[in-house]
């Protein structure tokens, strides 16, 4: 393993040219990791009364065409770019919540088609 602390501060673990703070080529094991929010915001907001999301008819055409879901990165995406674990986590909770919101009004629709009978 070679530690290299380069002229910008950057510090490199299994890499001579580490281009962020901390840079490590390989596996990294922690018994905890905590990200911070830097002040982008957190997905409570799809709670909000007047947040809107797409009809199913809407999100199964956006899927059909471009093979993921809406806000979340692209496998190709990802493969170039990479994934920010902070962000993602972000955009995974958002869209629990709005599977757990629309699941909500699906028990709804089957109380009322069952009380129909």
């Amino acid at each position: 393993i070679m530690d290299i602390l380069a002229n910008n501060s950057n510090v490199g673990i299994g890499t001579t040219n580490p281009s962020e703070k901390l840079t490590v080529n390989g596996k990294v094991l922690a018994r905890e990791v905590i990200v911070t929010n830097d002040g982008r915001m957190w997905p409570d907001y799809v709670f909000s009364p007047d947040y809107e999301m797409m009809s199913l008819a809407e999100l199964e055409t956006y899927v059909n065409e471009h093979h993921h879901l809406p806000d979340v990165p692209s496998a190709i995406d990802v493969q170039e770019e990479g994934v920010s674990v902070g962000e993602m986590n972000a955009i995974l909770l958002q869209k629990i919540e709005e599977m757990t919101l629309r699941m909500i009004e699906m028990e709804k629709r089957i109380v009322e088609l069952e009380s129909i009978r």
